[in-house]
Order: structure tokens, then sequence, then C-alpha cells
């Protein structure tokens, strides 16, 4: 686990937050949970693989396995759920269920 006091970040999991180097207000657990974040700020990523490729999007909420997996740049989404907007990278989506919104590349406030 990870706990880093200059950018007020916790990870828990293997490679969660592994190449975080900016971001802030950071919060992973799971298995590569936010891996590729960067400079992404105010997320939060709950399950293996929960919001892995993220990089700089920002206030961002993914709960469950693979959710806004594919997510680099989209801020403002909360996916819950298995694969929830596992393929989003826009702004501003909510998708509550297994597979929600599974789909959506470049549609947002859905």
């Amino acid at each position: 686990g990870i706990i880093d006091s200059n950018y007020q970040s916790t990870a828990l999991g293997y490679k969660a937050l592994k190449n975080n180097t900016n971001g802030q207000s950071n919060t992973a657990f799971g298995y590569e949970a936010m891996i590729e974040n960067t400079i992404g700020a105010n997320n939060s990523a709950f399950g293996v693989n929960a919001l892995s490729n993220n990089s700089t999007g920002n206030n961002n909420t993914a709960i469950g396995p693979a959710a806004l997996y594919s997510n680099i740049t989209g801020s403002e989404n909360v996916g819950i759920g298995f694969q929830a907007l596992a393929s989003n990278e826009a702004s501003a989506n909510v998708g509550v269920g297994n597979q929600s919104l599974l789909s959506n590349t470049t549609g947002k406030n859905n």
C-alpha cells in the first residue's frame, strides 16, 4: 500500500496508482486500480482495474471491476458495477449496474 502525504493519495493493491506523479487526492484500492494515473486528481477507484487507464481525468468515481477502465481524460464520471462505463472517454456520465453504458465512448451528460 501507498500513502502519499505530499499529494494526499492512498493506494492499496498490486500496482495501484503506480505511475502517479502529481495527481492529488486520489484513492485507489485493487489490482492495478488507477495504474496509469499521472496528474489526474480527486479520483476514487475501487476494484480490479478500476479507472485503470485514467491519466489526467479528474473527479471520477469507479466502483467495480474494470469500471471506467478506458477513461483517460474524462472528468466528473461515476461508474458503479462490473465494467460500468468501461469504454468511456468522455465527461459527465453516470452508469450504475453491470456493464451500464459499456459502449459509450464520446457521449457526455448521460
